[in-house]
């Protein structure tokens, strides 16, 4: 199934020159992806390990953000 989708996905972007759209939209959604993973492991972080995360919290300001968003 996973192969059929990949060659239609292929034919149909070859056909309309989408090439670029596609790294665009690849790279945008990656990098939400790769934020979103970022997110889920300092939630978990955060949550199950307090003592060690302590010294980090207080150095760090993006990671302040972060949890922060959670809220």
């Amino acid at each position: 199934m996973k192969i059929l989708l990949n060659f239609i996905f292929n034919t149909i972007i070859k056909k309309f020159k989408l090439l670029y759209i596609n790294i665009i939209l690849g790279s945008v959604f990656g990098f939400f992806r790769g934020i979103i993973l970022v997110f889920f492991l300092l939630f978990c972080i955060h949550k199950y390990s307090n003592t060690i995360y302590l010294n980090i919290l207080k150095e760090s300001f993006l990671i302040h953000l972060c949890l922060n968003s959670f809220k």
